[in-house]
């Protein structure tokens, strides 16, 4: 008999060891250490971090984790789904079924409105998830007119900066549906992952906009801030002194806020949604949420964006 709970510190090492055999095709198992990683995150919840007990052995975990999100910039409670493991000689046998089913009557209880993951889109539809309901938005901008400049500072990112961060967070994704907010902890905006850099960029001393990329490789970019237009032409031209190269491409979806910023270059705004990007509904009488899903499927509302926390920077 199959029971469901919630984790409790015993579990540690068996969920660790759950997530280590059911991922053993990888050359790095990195469930393992995301889930301790969002042990630590801003909105963790313990009772949405749960196991399946077959005689009293851990056999399989699912993790619900909380997420700040927005529709119509409005904040919408929700739970991102992931990662979810079952031991190999348990599979199949309806365990994930148990976990998915138990985490979204909770996450329901406690007012969260839908869920979401990155998923096999021939698996989670049977638990509700509909596909194609978010992907990337990025900007592709020409660096071949603009000049270049180097006259600015790079360094590490501190907490003191977190609150000013949020803010220029605020002004470039709160109008996208579904864009995940980092809280003001510094673990949310420097990267577990020794692969990426996280960096405050100065201009005489004043904080002008926030780079997350990947190591040795500035055209790699994760997240991009910055103050206002002119903080985002100093750091275009930085850009293109640092890169030696045509173009560059951003993470950013095409808001009013982002078409100003770059009205004034050559730059496409490009829309890509996956199947494997998922929602499902928790709360059905939700009209926004409702309403977004809607939209999406019929193809009159554009497919949001999520820029997940560095908590997900695993590989």
């Amino acid at each position: 008999m199959i029971t469901i709970r919630q984790e409790q510190v015993k579990d540690y090492k068996d969920i660790a060891e759950v997530n280590a055999q059911a991922f053993t095709d990888q050359n790095f198992i990195g469930e393992v250490a995301l889930v301790d990683a969002l042990r630590r995150g801003s909105f963790f919840d313990p009772e949405l971090s749960l196991v399946a007990l077959c005689e009293d052995k851990v056999v399989g975990h699912a993790l619900f984790y909380p997420q700040k999100s927005f529709i119509n910039e409005i904040e919408i409670p929700s739970v991102l789904l992931g990662p979810i493991s079952v031991l190999p000689e348990y599979q199949k046998k309806g365990i994930g079924k148990l976990l998915i089913e138990e985490g979204h009557r909770i996450a329901f209880e406690k007012g969260y409105k839908y869920s979401f993951l990155w998923g096999h889109d021939t698996y989670y539809p049977r638990f509700g998830y509909v596909t194609n309901m978010f992907g990337e938005s990025i900007i592709k901008i020409n660096l071949e007119t603009i000049e270049e400049d180097t006259n600015l500072q790079f360094r590490q990112v501190e907490t003191k900066d977190t609150p000013v961060l949020v803010k220029m967070w605020e002004k470039w994704f709160k109008t996208v549906d579904l864009a995940v907010q980092p809280s003001e902890l510094l673990l949310d905006w420097i990267s577990n992952y020794t692969n990426v850099r996280s960096r405050i960029i100065e201009k005489d001393n004043e904080i002008i906009g926030y780079i997350r990329y990947e190591k040795d490789h500035l055209e790699n970019v994760k997240m991009f801030l910055s103050k206002d237009k002119e903080s985002t032409d100093l750091i275009l031209r930085y850009f293109k002194k640092e890169l030696n190269a045509s173009n560059v491409i951003l993470p950013i979806y095409e808001t009013e806020f982002a078409k100003e910023m770059f009205k004034e270059y050559d730059a496409s705004f490009v829309n890509t949604t996956w199947g494997a990007c998922m929602i499902c509904i928790l709360d059905k009488e939700n009209d926004l949420v409702n309403t977004y899903v809607q939209e999406v499927i019929s193809g009159i509302r554009k497919p949001g964006q999520v820029i997940l926390s560095t908590n997900y920077e695993m590989e």
